[in-house]
């Protein structure tokens, strides 16, 4: 008879899981991800992305925003990715300010890790009817980053950091075209 109860309590735990995992997932049915695509005027298939401009003193910057909203159009396939002379759309933009601070320390004078701030504006024009679709100012996504103790690592690190801040302003870029309709 102990046998059996300790296997009940064993068994209580993994019942309650399920249990709990089924009522979860039984509260999503119905939700789904939004088809972007319905959203968009039928009249817009293609864009293009102009090279932004870079404001800073930070080197390359332009070159990994840029290839990386075009990466994103590209994979998310809801616009085809074309050349500037025949897009219907036109994201432009530029980078207006690279920082980055220690937020992090060992003792009083050895910073242990970064937080860099990647900050753009960014346009997004119908190039068909000549009209601005949006416009945001002061888009700023962070990364964090370690120090490693040599100018050489802390340097490829922050180069890491700022690719990453990248990425996640040109997915900003992309969701925000198709929030704006």
């Amino acid at each position: 008879m102990s046998e059996f109860l300790f296997c009940r309590r064993r068994g209580a735990p993994a019942l309650l899981a399920v249990v709990v995992l089924a009522v979860s997932v039984a509260g999503c049915l119905g939700y789904r991800f939004a088809d972007y695509t319905d959203t968009l005027p039928e009249r817009l298939q293609t864009v293009a992305v102009e090279p932004f401009v870079n404001r800073t003193y930070e080197s390359l910057v332009e070159t990994w925003i840029t290839s990386s909203v075009v990466a994103e159009f590209a994979r998310s396939q809801r616009l085809e990715v074309a050349d500037l002379d025949c897009a219907d759309v036109i994201i432009r933009g530029s980078i207006t300010d690279v920082t980055a601070g220690a937020i992090g320390f060992a003792g009083s004078d050895r910073a242990l890790e970064y937080r860099v701030y990647v900050t753009i504006e960014a346009t997004a024009e119908d190039r068909r009817q000549d009209r601005v679709l949006w416009r945001q100012a002061n888009m700023v996504e962070v990364e964090e980053y370690l120090a490693m103790g040599t100018p050489v690592a802390d340097q490829s690190n922050k180069r890491e950091a700022i690719r990453k801040a990248c990425d996640k302003l040109a997915a900003n870029i992309h969701d925000r075209l198709f929030d704006a309709f």
